[in-house]
């Protein structure tokens, strides 16, 4: 799971890759104490080259602190669909109840975001969805982890040694507005019609 920083720089012209690192958690725990809260969505509709389309959602808080806390909730989802125009459905709702979280340098670099980022480093991520059942039938679910149904609960720690969670959410640690257009501009390329990535940091207290 690539952080959102790393989704930006792959619009760029390199490969593109959905982050999934910013997941989902109690939305009472989004309201109240939170001293940062971040919004974030995305749409890659590629129909007129023939293809689909997908996108996601999202919504993450950091509580306890201005530069590190013991709370960092956050909620994602992802979707796509066909040529027609049907609905393929979610391929996966992540969850992350985290129990840490700092600021630190991103190790995403991209110009015209600040230099750090807010890092997740623990507490449990929750997956859930099809790609997550078909992990789960194949067995390669990491042994730690909790399976009920089609959730896979797993602790952070897990799933970063597997390679699957980076602490780096990748989400500028500064208040203010981030957008793909904008940074695809500066760097001398055109955001494709029906793209779009914009993530917004507030903070609270």
């Amino acid at each position: 799971m690539n952080g959102i920083r790393r989704f930006l720089i792959a619009g760029s012209g390199l490969a593109l890759t959905v982050g999934m690192v910013l997941a989902a958690g109690s939305s009472a725990s989004a309201y109240g104490k939170a001293n940062w809260q971040v919004a974030f969505s995305g749409n890659f509709n590629n129909a007129a080259a023939g293809g689909g389309g997908g996108g996601f959602w999202g919504w993450c808080d950091f509580a306890g602190g201005v530069q590190s806390g013991d709370d960092a909730d956050c909620a994602f989802s992802n979707y796509f669909f066909t040529t027609g125009g049907a609905s393929g459905g979610f391929l996966a709702t992540v969850q992350i109840e985290g129990t840490a979280w700092d600021v630190e340098p991103t190790t995403f670099p991209a110009p015209g975001f600040p230099p750090n980022d807010f890092f997740i480093t623990a507490g449990s991520v929750k997956l859930t969805g099809p790609a997550v059942v078909q992990a789960i039938a194949a067995g390669i679910v990491p042994p730690a982890c909790t399976l009920a149904g089609s959730t896979a609960t797993c602790p952070i720690a897990v799933v970063e040694a597997a390679g699957l969670f980076s602490p780096d959410t990748g989400v500028p640690a500064a208040p203010g507005h981030y957008s793909l257009k904008n940074i695809l501009r500066m760097l001398g390329f055109t955001l494709p019609p029906g793209s779009q990535l914009n993530i917004q940091v507030v903070q609270i207290q």
